[in-house]
């Protein structure tokens, strides 16, 4: 890029800083909240990309838990049998997480690595470095 195309750049995160800026004054001036809120963050997003459908809603916490009152037979632990390993991390790994609807578990390593395996097959699907420490945790999305 040349110089006068990063200077534009520049100029237009510049100007949509200054309206984000000018959009939170006015709100504080309102006394709508004060702050950048969550709907004015949401328009200057859109105008950003265009397509963006907002943020995930979170549930409500006063929901019914619909196993509170079930009852589950204990699994017989000793019927377990190791019959797939996966090769993969150099390091310990430090958390697993199992996709809900898919076949898919995600491993987290001490190797500062990340890696997405097919089960049961145990093929690497995808791997994630560059962490400048080891992860410590990973999760799938709920939806």
């Amino acid at each position: 890029m040349n110089s006068a195309s990063l200077t534009r750049i520049a100029k237009e995160r510049s100007e949509a800083r200054i309206q984000v800026l000018e959009q939170q004054i006015k709100s504080m001036d309102d006394g709508s909240g004060g702050g950048l809120g969550a709907t004015s963050k949401r328009k200057s997003e859109k105008k950003r990309s265009g397509k963006r459908s907002g943020d995930a809603l979170i549930p409500d916490d006063d929901r019914p838990n619909p196993y509170l009152n079930k009852s589950f037979d204990p699994t017989n632990a000793h019927a377990f049998k190791l019959t797939k390993t996966f090769q993969g991390h150099t390091q310990a790994i430090s958390n697993l997480a199992i996709h809900p609807r898919k076949p898919v578990i995600a491993t987290a390593s001490d190797d500062r690595t990340w890696k997405l395996w097919s089960i049961p097959k145990g093929e690497l699907i995808l791997s994630g470095s560059g962490h400048k420490s080891w992860i410590s945790g990973i999760d799938f999305h709920p939806k």
